[in-house]
């Protein structure tokens, strides 16, 4: 049962899908995350006001591991401007970045923060062709929760299904594994991800 001492950790995205959470104003976030095939990925993220924050990343596969280490593409931008905050939030924004699903290009996404203990997204997304994504963040301990995903994108056709669970210390660093495509649409199958990620303060 949820209690009113455990709180969610919100982040920029749940696994793969964006939420609706901006980084504090004149603040910074820097993430890394550890993919399959020794892939790793490298995010830079910035607030420079309220509401808005935009940042870029890049990513290679072979990183760790043998063989030659090779570029999953150029760098990738993304955006987002929060227009509504708690308890319905809702945020529009760009992320070029590809993950194990097609990047989400552009997005709206909407989030309803229930007494700080869940929150469920939902949102829909436009790069080549459409697509429809939705999750939760549920908060099970203090510095703890559990988050889920789903989405469906209809250039791949792919129905992915992920569940992850996530710590944060101190407010500034944040720890978080999960296991994505359940369902197995993919050629890769079940595959696992270890995200890490720092927020600062200009």
């Amino acid at each position: 049962l949820l209690t009113s001492h455990f709180s969610l950790l919100f982040s920029q995205s749940l696994i793969d899908c964006p939420t609706t959470y901006v980084i504090p104003a004149s603040s910074y976030s820097v993430s890394l995350r550890l993919e399959p095939a020794g892939g790793m990925i490298g995010l830079i993220g910035i607030s420079p006001f309220p509401n808005f924050s935009f940042g870029i990343s890049w990513g290679a596969t072979g990183v760790i591991g043998t063989g030659e280490p090779a570029s999953m593409g150029n760098a990738a931008v993304q955006a987002r401007y929060r227009l509504a905050d708690s308890p319905i939030s809702l945020a529009f924004g760009i992320d070029y970045q590809k993950y194990l699903s097609e990047p989400k290009g552009v997005y709206g996404v909407i989030g309803g923060d229930l007494q700080g203990k869940v929150i469920p997204y939902i949102g829909g997304n436009y790069h080549e062709k459409g697509g429809l994504f939705g999750g939760i963040e549920a908060g099970i301990a203090q510095g703890t929760s559990l988050v889920a995903e789903y989405s469906y994108d209809w250039e791949s056709e792919n129905h992915l299904l992920g569940a992850g669970l996530r710590w944060k210390f101190e407010d500034i660093l944040g720890l978080e594994f999960d296991f994505r495509d359940l369902l197995e649409q993919t050629d890769t199958g079940i595959n696992r991800i270890l995200k890490i990620t720092y927020t600062g303060f200009l």
